[in-house]
């Protein structure tokens, strides 16, 4: 082929090369901006509450899994909350199974960290 056939090609080719996906897939995959938390108490059949910065910590009940873990499903905005569990009537506890610890105040919370 000429030098002038192949530059005659070069824009279809790139016109290919960056075409719509085919139909079904529309882009890139959209993450969820779900937050999910979860608690398992050690042998406690008690309720469990969750109080977070996202609502003034206000216990909010936690949903009970077959398997006895506690789970809390809430889409929250990009920043860092503080939260703790509660267990019954007892004193709110930072999470055992989370490191992080976020101050609000003067009291130490287990620190959540939703991304943008």
């Amino acid at each position: 082929m000429s030098g002038l056939a192949l530059s005659r090609l070069a824009p279809l080719a790139a016109a290919l090369l960056c075409s719509c996906p085919p139909s079904g897939e529309v882009g890139p995959k959209v993450r969820s901006c779900q937050t999910v938390i979860r608690f398992a108490p050690e042998q406690s059949t008690e309720p469990v509450t969750i109080l977070g910065e996202w609502n003034g910590f206000n216990p909010e009940p936690m949903e009970r899994s077959a398997d006895g873990v506690s789970v809390f499903q809430r889409t929250l905005g990009p920043r860092d909350y503080g939260y703790r569990f509660a267990v019954g009537k007892a004193a709110p506890i930072p999470d055992p199974a989370n490191a992080f610890r976020r101050w609000v105040g003067d009291v130490e919370h287990s620190r959540l960290r939703v991304p943008e």
